[in-house]
């Protein structure tokens, strides 16, 4: 049985295009879990396995992947990079940090609880860049102290 220490969860992130499925595949190759990588364009990646995303050539549902290397368990998350996807992302980030958080000790728990907010900040200031006259700075404090 793998030891709390030896686990890692994660979650691959970026905008389309990125090799976000590139680098899963790489991992997933270089650590045995696969004799070799798939490719995007042969639609023989193993994220991208349903039809509408082999379709589109871009994922559109979350992957959940996991390899061992080098003794250490991971467990990451490759999520779709279109931003109409992003509830994709925000379910994947939602349990590794649940994860993180059960796993972490009482005093950390305050460090992933400021983290958890950052993120979800980031997701909501994602949202309402395009709007004139946004104080990025005062709406982080007042997020921050809900």
């Amino acid at each position: 049985m793998t030891k709390a220490n030896e686990c890692r969860n994660f979650v691959i992130a970026g905008h389309a295009g990125s090799g976000k499925t590139t680098l899963c595949e790489l991992m997933l190759s270089k650590s045995g879990v696969i004799p070799r990588p798939g490719s995007i364009e042969a639609k023989n990646t193993v994220s991208d396995f349903m039809a509408d995303e082999q379709a589109r050539q871009a994922g559109i549902y979350s992957s959940c992947l996991n390899c061992t290397w080098k003794e250490n368990q991971f467990f990451f998350t490759d999520t779709p990079g279109y931003g109409e996807f992003i509830g994709e992302y925000v379910a994947a980030a939602l349990a590794v940090f649940a994860v993180c958080e059960a796993l972490t000790a009482s005093a950390d728990n305050m460090f992933v609880s400021y983290a958890f907010n950052i993120v979800l900040f980031a997701l909501y200031a994602a949202y309402l860049v395009r709007r004139e006259r946004i104080d990025l700075g005062a709406m982080l404090r007042a997020f921050l102290h809900r």
